[in-house]
């Protein structure tokens, strides 16, 4: 399932500059099959890191997509994920009822990112 939203939040991010990195600790042939599905043209994300590469499934450090942290926001689901970068992280609800799923999650990922 795709997050309501999800696709045209990407479009708008990328719209205005916005660079966009994938971290999972998903295995990379699982991530793969979610980047094609999210992005199927390959223009939204210009990093993907997934546990075949990282090794760390305890905390993800954005340090590993080098980018300017002062500008970089960080979108998940599992509070420890923040531990190396707690001041760039937004707590997101996970999704896990498509049918109670609104646009409003991802509209408010997007106003995070263009008042970062």
């Amino acid at each position: 399932f795709v997050r309501p939203g999800a696709r045209q939040t990407l479009a708008a991010v990328e719209a205005v500059g916005g660079v966009q990195h994938v971290y999972t600790a998903a295995q990379g042939s699982y991530a793969a099959t979610v980047v094609k599905a999210l992005d199927p043209g390959g223009r939204f994300f210009r990093t993907v890191l997934h546990r075949d590469i990282t090794r760390d499934l305890r905390t993800k450090d954005l340090g590993r997509c080098s980018v300017d942290l002062r500008r970089t926001v960080f979108f998940d689901d599992r509070l420890y994920n923040f531990s190396t970068q707690p001041r760039n992280g937004v707590l997101v609800v996970p999704y896990n009822n498509p049918d109670r799923e609104t646009r409003g999650a991802m509209l408010r990922c997007l106003a995070v990112c263009v008042l970062a």
